[in-house]
Parts: C-alpha cells; sequence; structure tokens
C-alpha cells in the first residue's frame, strides 16, 4: 500500500484553493440571459470521511490564473468541491484522470471540503467525463478517492454529476 503525504504549506494552499472558489461561487448567479439569472447545479455522494450526499451550485471558469477550474457549493456553506487543471482552454467532451494534486501537471485535481471547511480531502485518483462543453456551460460526471488533508478522519470516495455554467470566460 502506497502512503500519500502532503506537506503542510502544500495543504494549506490546497484548503485555501478550495475556500476561495466555494466563497466565489456560493449563491452567486453565474449568468444572466434576457430577464431569467441561471445557475449551474450538482449532487455529489460521499462514503467513508465526510459520508453524505450533496447538492449546490456548480460554475466552470477558463484561464483564470492558468487554470481551468470546475466549482460546485452547497448553499449552506457545508461542503465545496473544485476541480481543477493547469489548463487555459475549456475542457473537451472525454474521459480524463483525476490525480493527485502534487503530481498534477495538466491532468485534473480535486479538492473537497466539508463541514463548513472544517475537514478537507485531496485526490489520490479518479476520473472525470465532460459529455457536453459549450461557450455556456459544461456538463459531466466524476468519481475520485480522496485521503484527508485537514481535519484527520478516513479517506473518502465520491461520485457526482454536475452542469458548471460558465461564470468568467469559457
Amino acid at each position: 500500500m502506497r502512503m500519500f503525504f502532503l506537506s503542510t504549506s502544500f495543504s494549506r494552499r490546497l484548503v485555501s484553493i478550495a475556500a476561495i472558489t466555494f466563497a466565489s461561487a456560493c449563491g452567486s448567479d453565474s449568468s444572466v440571459t434576457g430577464t431569467t439569472t441561471t445557475t449551474g447545479s450538482f449532487t455529489v455522494t460521499l462514503t467513508g470521511g465526510s459520508a453524505g450526499t450533496y447538492s449546490g451550485n456548480a460554475t466552470v471558469s477558463v484561464n483564470v490564473s492558468g487554470l481551468t477550474t470546475i466549482e460546485l457549493g452547497s448553499s449552506d456553506g457545508k461542503f465545496a468541491l473544485n476541480l481543477a487543471s493547469r489548463s487555459t482552454v475549456r475542457p473537451a467532451v472525454g474521459t480524463y484522470p483525476i490525480v493527485s494534486a502534487s503530481t498534477a501537471g495538466t491532468s485534473w485535481y480535486l479538492t473537497a471540503t466539508t463541514n463548513s471547511a472544517q475537514n478537507a480531502y485531496a485526490s489520490m485518483s479518479g476520473t472525470l467525463t465532460i459529455t457536453s462543453s459549450s461557450s455556456s456551460e459544461v456538463r459531466g460526471n466524476f468519481t475520485f478517492t480522496g485521503t484527508p488533508i485537514l481535519g484527520g478522519g478516513a479517506t473518502t470516495a465520491g461520485s457526482g454529476s454536475f452542469v458548471a455554467v460558465c461564470s468568467l470566460s469559457c
């Protein structure tokens, strides 16, 4: 069994990214079309650490500081998940590996916080599948296994789906 450890400063950066992502996505309207305001949506189920089912708003941002991110956040502030890639383009339809954040390169990696950011997880492995990608939204689903980086506890596994609306450039 391979053990995975993150440095304290790297763990803090991951938690900061997840918290900032959550704050920017939580409760915000992402796009306006005519007089109808739309927001994306998601649902995620976790097993193991922080087990439960979570739902809320979903946004996608392309080429913000050299990252493309898919941000998922519950309106009550108790759950946030960030899928990120060091890429400057909107993800195309296809299946992508989710890897450890410390080895991501241009691959996708994931951070998640639960219990109002008292518990945090970083991806160890998983899969992201983009089923639809346009200039207004990105749709897909994912599975992952994450290791705790804040708050201790057990490894978590999760799966979910999303419809993420473009919050910045797409």
